[in-house]
This record gives C-alpha cells, sequence and structure tokens, in this order.
C-alpha cells in the first residue's frame, strides 16, 4: 500500500462506550450491540437506564433493523430494566464514564481541514460517514446538502460550511469532475452558459460588422 493510499484510510477508533457498560453488555452476552449503541448515542450504563419508554422502544426497533435477532433485543430489555433500576436508586456511576470520541477520518481529511481552519468540524463530518478526501469529493449535490443541514445544526456558520464546499472542489491533481461535482461547478458559476454562448455570437457580429462598412465603401467608390 503506497503513503497516497494510507493517507486515505480511515483510523480505527475503539468502542466510545463506558467500562461499566461494556461489562454490562458482557455479562448479558450482547457486547455485539456495544458499537450499535454507542452510534445511537448511548454511551453509558446510566443513560441506558434513563431512557423513556418510546425511547428504548426506537432502540430496540434500531437492533432488529441491524440484522440482530430477538433475543438480542430481549436481553437488552432485561438490562435496560436493571439499568433503570440503579438510576431510580442513584446509584455510584463508578466506572461509568464514556471515553473521549476519537475522530476517525484519515489523516488527508485532517490535515487539509486544519489547514482551511474547519478542524471543529470533524466530528460532525465524521458522524456522516465521511472519513476521507475522495469520499467527500465523491459527494453527490444531494448528499452534500445533507451534510450542511448537519453542519447548520450543530451550530456552524454558513461562512464555514462554503469553506468546507470550496475544500471539496479543491481536488489536488487534474481528476476530472464528478458528475455531482460539474453540476455543482455550473450551479455556482456566475455566469450561466447561455449567456457566455450569447456573448460570443455578439463578439462575432461586433467582429464582422467593421468589415461591413468597409465593403460598401468599396462598392461606392
Amino acid at each position: 500500500m503506497g503513503p497516497e493510499e494510507e493517507e486515505e484510510r480511515p483510523k480505527i477508533t475503539a468502542p466510545v462506550v463506558s467500562k461499566k457498560l461494556t461489562e454490562r453488555l458482557l455479562d448479558a452476552g450482547v457486547p455485539c450491540l456495544a458499537d450499535l449503541l454507542s452510534n445511537l448515542g448511548v454511551n453509558t450504563f446510566g443513560c441506558l437506564g434513563k431512557l423513556t419508554a418510546d425511547e428504548f422502544s426506537e432502540i430496540v426497533g434500531r437492533v432488529r433493523a441491524a440484522g440482530f435477532g430477538p433475543g438480542h433485543a430481549c436481553n437488552l430489555k432485561s438490562l435496560h430494566l436493571a439499568a433503570k433500576e440503579e438510576t431510580t436508586c442513584g446509584m455510584s456511576p463508578l466506572g461509568d464514564v464514556a471515553p473521549p470520541v476519537a475522530v476517525g477520518i484519515c489523516e488527508k481529511l485532517q490535515s487539509m481541514m486544519k489547514l482551511a481552519g474547519l478542524d471543529r468540524m470533524q466530528a460532525v463530518i465524521a458522524q456522516n460517514g465521511v472519513t476521507s478526501f475522495a469520499c467527500l469529493e465523491a459527494l453527490s449535490v444531494e448528499e452534500l446538502q445533507e451534510i450542511r443541514e448537519s453542519l447548520l445544526a450543530a451550530g456552524f456558520e454558513a461562512t464555514e460550511i462554503q469553506a468546507l464546499c470550496e475544500l471539496r472542489c479543491a481536488a489536488p491533481g487534474p481528476s476530472p469532475l464528478s458528475p455531482g461535482r460539474k453540476m455543482e461547478a455550473e450551479r455556482s458559476s456566475e455566469v450561466p452558459i447561455s449567456c457566455k454562448h450569447k456573448a460570443s455570437d455578439e463578439d462575432k457580429e461586433n467582429e464582422e460588422r467593421p468589415r461591413k462598412i468597409l465593403k460598401s465603401t468599396d462598392d461606392v467608390e
């Protein structure tokens, strides 16, 4: 694997659930649910216990939709009841602190975002599954709009989001534009293509006009 490919590889991050939740999932026989729970924002055992009935029902639905079976869902329900009981009793949350979230994007994208002053966006970008510059570059117009909405919801300014779009279009090499990038470039162009064609026709007509005048003068003589 070359250096360029190595830079584009997303970093492998550790699970972002607390030690206590990890142990309880292991005891319940469902350690495989750790990553899914983390992705849904359940990073501690206490958080699992504070979920409302509707919120937990949504979690179970996501678990089943991800391909896990009824046994996984049943064990998770038992774990939820235990966590809820501990939360109600106010038990000490010893070992129930989520580790800091590691941003899992490649070194190349990290470096480019840092140089552009956009390093604060890295967590939101990674959460949206954009882990490399190649992935950012390949986004369609609709997918990029979804990223924009996520960044706006996270509190970023429109100018910062525009800077990310400009970074996306700043391809390091003379690679051809993808259909999405080509469409976006045409949309963001200051002069429409039809106007450019019209201007070219007018220029041509202006060039021909002096020739016609000279020709008519020669005919008079």
